[in-house]
């Protein structure tokens, strides 16, 4: 054992003591010699040939420990120099090792430890390093620090792996800023999502962090090797780019594969860079709709390259296409069914009803009917009634090719009916009237001719303005009218108006006023039963005087149904007017009930007995200022 030489310096000695105990540490040449000191020697003291260090007490500076290791690291002459540091620690018997690292008796290693770092990169880069590798994989097992680098080891009194490990572990986690273990979590994260951008619900601790860091990069106050740590793992410094970059890939995608941008509202794309529950592409593009004065003009450049929609009409035009596209592969026709729903929310029934409607209106544009054509919507869907107008109109323009005529039209004789008993005239006087008032701006909205029937009607040669053929009443006519009585006189001059004798010469021939005649012709033509009630008679009141309840109450009906005014019998009688109403009501009630028998009531025998009405004139059928009184598609 080589001879070991002790001695001490303080502030006490003369500096001349302590300049001999220096160069007795300084010029050994066999043995050991150690000179203990209270911070005498640790600044300002040059011994390159010191190769160990006791730390006998704690150091509570950084400085102090760098100084004091200092003296020990410097290589001098020798370049194979080996520096010692020793960290006394006093384990008692019976005392578990494991449970003295977190006692005050470790606190030196840890200063020990922190103060190299701060004197040699080497040391920290291998402790940041060693900090990462404990915080990768599951955070209940963490992973074990890295082997220590060849230049640094370590001795001590024999313990066990466990217990060794425990040391180094420490000393990694007291010699390293807890930065390094987020970031080994980030670096995960980034393993298993393929960026770095974590929402508050993924990982509040990661989410803080990342953001903490973009703030100090911003304000130029993380550290240039930090900044590198993260590039590495793909941090993303600008979010606000990172997103619509991400934005713009998932529209890119989403034409790729559909060959356009329109996007449902609920949309989510499911990819390998997407997982899921999928990127909300459906709600990102409305935002960009509602705002696009904030898309970048980069990516307004890309998505107006693509074709994308950005007014809101336009993208719930391509919404609609969406579903109708939707619809026709799962059921096979893109007509659905009244108040159907596609994907469980979309009215895509009642949306292409409104198309439908639009269209029949001639307000749906060209790009739009287009649209719908390509997606198989039939805009007209065909009425059974057109169908069959549509083939009667076929019958009659055979009918004439057979007769000889060249280029038949629809010229169809007034009151015509086909072989199969269809109505031809008057359904087509029906859509001339129809049109002529459409032309006028009378119609309301479903009151004018259907354009896709239009353009049928008009490829079978339809009329659609007949001048009427008036003519003047003849001497003979008049002649004959002269010597009527008035009722005759009257009915004949409707069957002259109903040949389109004009009213003007009738009534000029006649020396009746014009307004006079029409009148005439007007009541002529009114029905009975339409005329307003009369009131009752003295005659009709004593009769309904001399009877009482029920039987009265019978008359009375009997009254009102010969159009004679119940206000008029209430009045006879005294009696309120709703009085009288309901005890007609109970009577008619009770007249329904069955009798015992099972048949109704037996209608009671008339008290009151009035000429019968002379039988109506036969309504004309070719007045176009009437016609939609009587007609219509469903006759």
């Amino acid at each position: 054992m080589p001879p070991v030489t002790a001695d001490w310096v303080s502030g006490d000695l003369h500096p001349e003591q302590r300049r001999n105990a220096l160069r007795a540490l300084r010029d050994a040449a066999e043995g050991v010699t150690v000179v203990a000191n209270a911070r005498m020697l640790s600044e300002g003291v040059d011994v390159p040939e010191l190769d160990g260090v006791l730390f006998a007490d704690s150091r509570s500076s950084p400085i102090d420990v760098v100084q004091a290791a200092s003296r020990a690291l410097r290589l001098g002459s020798d370049p194979d120099k080996v520096a010692t540091i020793v960290i006394p620690v006093l384990v008692r018997a019976g005392e578990d090792p494991s449970a003295v690292l977190e006692s005050s008796a470790f606190d030196v290693v840890w200063q020990v430890v922190r103060g190299l770092r701060s004197h040699d990169e080497r040391l920290a880069d291998w402790l940041d390093e060693s900090r990462v590798r404990l915080t990768r994989g599951d955070p209940h097992q963490p992973g074990k620090p890295l082997a220590p680098p060849h230049w640094l080891v370590l001795h001590g009194t024999p313990v066990t792996r466990a217990f060794a490990d425990a040391i180094t572990v420490h000393a990694v986690e007291t010699g390293s800023s807890s930065w390094w273990q987020t970031y080994a979590l980030a670096g995960d994260f980034y393993a298993r999502t393929g960026h770095l951008m974590p929402t508050l619900a993924d990982d509040p601790q990661l989410y803080h962090f990342v953001t903490t860091s973009r703030v100090q990069d911003n304000a130029q106050r993380l550290a240039a090797d930090r900044r590198a740590a993260l590039d590495r793992i793909g941090m993303v410094w600008d979010v606000y780019a990172a997103r619509w970059d991400e934005f713009l890939a998932a529209c890119d995608i989403y034409r790729q594969k559909f060959g356009d941008l329109h996007v449902s509202q609920k949309f989510r794309l499911v990819n390998d860079r997407f997982p899921e529950p999928g990127y909300p592409l459906g709600s990102r593009i409305n935002t960009a709709r509602a705002n696009p004065s904030r898309v970048p003009g980069h990516i307004r450049d890309s998505l107006d390259r693509w074709g994308f929609a950005w007014s809101v009409p336009d993208a719930k035009f391509a919404e609609l296409l969406i579903h109708v596209r939707h619809w026709t592969e799962h059921n096979g026709t893109s007509d659905p069914r009244e108040n159907d729903m596609c994907c469980g929310y979309f009215p895509l029934e009642a949306r292409l009803r409104q198309k439908r409607d639009t269209f029949r209106h001639g307000r749906l544009s060209t790009v739009q009917r287009d649209a719908l054509e390509k997606a198989g919507v039939a805009l007209i869907k065909q009425d059974p009634r057109v169908a069959m107008l549509l083939a009667a109109c076929d019958r009659w323009l055979d009918q004439q090719r057979k007769a000889g005529v060249t280029c038949p039209r629809l010229d169809v004789p007034k009151g015509y009916v086909d072989s199969a008993g269809y109505q031809l005239y008057r359904t087509i006087t029906y859509y001339r009237v129809l049109n002529s008032r459409s032309q006028k701006e009378q119609s309301s909205a479903g009151n004018e001719v259907n354009p896709e029937i239009r353009a049928e009607l008009d490829r079978r040669g339809m009329i659609w303005r007949v001048k009427p053929d008036f003519r003047p009443a003849t001497a003979a006519e008049i002649e004959d009218l002269s010597q009527r009585p008035e009722k005759e006189q009257t009915q004949e001059i409707l069957n002259l108006v109903d040949q389109m004798v004009t009213v003007t010469s009738i009534a000029g021939a006649l020396g009746i006023k014009e307004t006079t005649l029409r009148a005439r012709i007007a009541r002529a033509r009114t029905p009975r039963a339409s005329r307003r009630p009369r009131a009752v008679t003295s005659a009709e009141m004593n009769t309904v005087r001399q009877l009482a309840g029920l039987d009265q109450t019978k008359a009375i009906i009997e009254l009102v149904d010969q159009k004679i005014s119940m206000t008029s019998i209430a009045n006879e009688l005294a009696l309120p007017l709703v009085t009288l109403s309901a005890r007609i009501r109970k009577a008619r009630a009770r007249q329904a009930e069955p009798t015992p028998s099972g048949e109704p009531e037996a209608a009671p025998q008339l008290l009151f007995t009035h000429p019968e009405p002379q039988p109506e004139p036969a309504a004309r059928t070719g007045r176009p200022a009437s016609i939609l009184t009587f007609l219509s598609p469903d006759s």
